[in-house]
This record gives C-alpha cells, sequence and structure tokens, in this order.
C-alpha cells in the first residue's frame, strides 16, 4: 500500500497510540481510545489533522490486524477493542 506523508504520519501515530494504550492498567483500549489518544497528540499540528481521517485510519489498522490474525471482532456497539491488544466477546 502506498502512502502520502500525512498518510503515513496519521498511521504510525495510530499504531504507537496503540502501543502505547497497550502498557496502562486500564484494560484494553477500544477504538475511541486510540483515537482521542492520537488527537490528544497531535492538537497543536498546523494543519490540525482531520479527526474523521484519524478515524477511519484506526478502524482500518484495526480491522488489518484483524484480518492478519485470523480474529473476528464483534463492533461492541461502536466501541469495537483494538484487536492487536485483545478481541471483543
Amino acid at each position: 500500500m502506498r502512502m502520502g506523508t500525512q498518510q503515513a504520519e496519521v498511521a504510525a501515530t495510530v499504531h504507537f497510540a496503540a502501543q502505547e494504550a497497550k502498557n496502562r492498567p486500564e484494560g484494553s483500549p477500544t477504538e475511541k481510545d486510540v483515537l482521542d489518544t492520537v488527537m490528544k497528540w497531535k492538537q497543536k499540528r498546523r494543519p490540525p489533522l482531520d479527526e474523521k481521517e484519524v478515524a477511519m485510519t484506526v478502524r482500518n489498522l484495526n480491522a488489518q490486524l484483524d484480518r492478519c490474525q485470523g480474529k473476528h471482532r464483534l463492533a461492541d456497539h461502536g466501541r469495537g477493542h483494538f484487536s492487536s491488544l485483545t478481541t471483543a466477546h
């Protein structure tokens, strides 16, 4: 998959945020947790990141990890767990 510079920045930040969240004692992060972390980290970025683009990146990377790992994730009412960290039941 080819990416532009901004897409690569967003993807790398999403990946890093998910890995950081994995180490927190609160448990498995949701996609929303990862989205919120990325938006907080990048709040001073100019031009600002588009929240919808970041959300789509979180969802797409989550889905790709599910396919690669052969896991099936339930939607959990829009709060699906980031699959590299856990699989929702």
